[in-house]
């Protein structure tokens, strides 16, 4: 349902997409407790819907959650850390709090240049980012 989703917000569909993920973190959460990894994968798709949307104060706590998961369970330079911070770059970049999403987006490209391949798109919209602010 997870991936599901992803696919309804893809498509536009904002509100099926938040069904979807809502029902898919109270199961999780419910099935795996409330620090579990695979909450973060959730809690960071309900944060940028809630973002993409305008929702600005429940993208800050859906983010905010899977941050402190993510930097709880995984390597400082992973991968899914990174996406969560950029993300939440951005969100702080909207609710111009721009020293800290100068702060995230250098913290991104530190976890980028370990993670990801210099010109990855992803690594290239988180230099975009940080020149934004």
């Amino acid at each position: 349902m997870q991936t599901m989703g992803s696919v309804q917000t893809a498509l536009g569909k904002y509100e099926e997409a938040r069904l979807l993920l809502e029902n898919v973190l109270q199961t999780r959460e419910r099935m795996l407790g409330p620090d579990d990894v695979l909450l973060a994968e959730t809690l960071t798709s309900l944060g940028e819907l809630s973002r993409d949307r305008g929702e600005l104060d429940a993208a800050d706590q859906y983010l905010t959650r899977a941050r402190t998961i993510r930097e709880a369970k995984l390597s400082p330079v992973s991968a899914e850390l990174g996406t969560t911070l950029s993300i939440l770059a951005t969100l702080r970049y909207r609710q111009e709090r721009l020293a800290d999403a100068d702060t995230l987006y250098q913290r991104v490209l530190a976890i980028d240049a370990v993670a990801r391949d210099p010109l990855d798109p992803r690594t290239l919209r988180d230099l975009r980012g940080l020149a934004a602010v």
